[in-house]
């Protein structure tokens, strides 16, 4: 994906698909560029950027070594920005983001608000619609914003309302804004690791941060048949090198 947006709308924006309102299973981004000047409100992802309410899933996707460049131009720009999704109320199952730049900067720091994450921004909740990510890994992400202490920066969510189960952050980056190596405080995670507690752990969840192929297996219940696509077994391949 290689995009320019210069806009005073809502941006939507993903690497695969701005927004999504059905069913996406076995599909990949790998290695696009996104740069946007907004002046109100972006849901961005390396995958993608926003998904309807209805009852649809992502199973089976991938970003990987995209990068999202966010230049805030007014002091009401706020949103959401992942390194897979932007924001969702749908199901996300068996999904990696592995290798994502997101770098967020303006000029009035203290005025804007964004959750990014090196997994999804935002998980949201709407009637029988609940935003879920399950058996899903962030790996290698790097998350940088500059929008104050009013904004979070996470390696893995930046806001739920939703659930997140047998996922988890390996070799977070993060810096800005409020920063957590898996995401704020929530009840609605379970089951979930990360390979240190660098940047502390406010969701007091007892996130595991033991990272090697037993707990994963076992823990959060992943298995090397859920990485059944390629290209080039990259899925695979990140598995494989998780306990290294």
């Amino acid at each position: 994906m290689d995009l320019e947006y210069n806009g005073s709308g809502t941006l939507h924006s993903g690497g695969f698909i701005a927004y999504s309102g059905s069913e996406i299973a076995d599909s990949y981004t790998i290695g696009g560029s996104l740069t946007a000047s907004i002046t109100s409100k972006a849901n961005i992802g390396g995958f993608v950027g926003g998904t309807t309410s209805e009852e649809h899933s992502i199973i089976n996707c991938m970003s990987k070594d995209n990068s999202i460049t966010i230049l805030g131009e007014t002091s009401d720009c706020r949103g959401t920005i992942g390194g897979f999704a932007g924001y969702s109320y749908i199901e996300i199952l068996n999904c990696l983001s592995s290798g994502n730049t997101v770098s967020i900067n303006d000029t009035t720091p203290t005025s804007c608000s964004f959750n990014c994450a090196g997994f999804v921004g935002g998980l949201y909740t709407i009637g029988m619609s609940v935003g879920s990510v399950a058996n899903s890994l962030s790996i290698g992400n790097n998350i940088s914003n500059t929008y104050g202490d009013s904004s979070v920066t996470s390696g893995f969510y930046g806001t739920t309302a939703g659930t997140i189960l047998y996922s988890g952050v390996k070799d977070a980056t993060l810096s800005g804004g409020q920063t957590d190596v898996f995401g704020p405080r929530s009840a609605s995670i379970s089951s979930c690791i990360a390979d240190s507690a660098e940047y502390g752990n406010e969701n007091d969840l007892s996130i595991i941060n033991e990272w090697d192929e037993e707990t994963i297996v076992d823990t959060l219940h992943l298995s090397k048949t859920y990485w059944s696509f390629s290209p080039e077994k990259i899925i695979l391949t990140e598995f494989d090198s998780m306990g290294e």
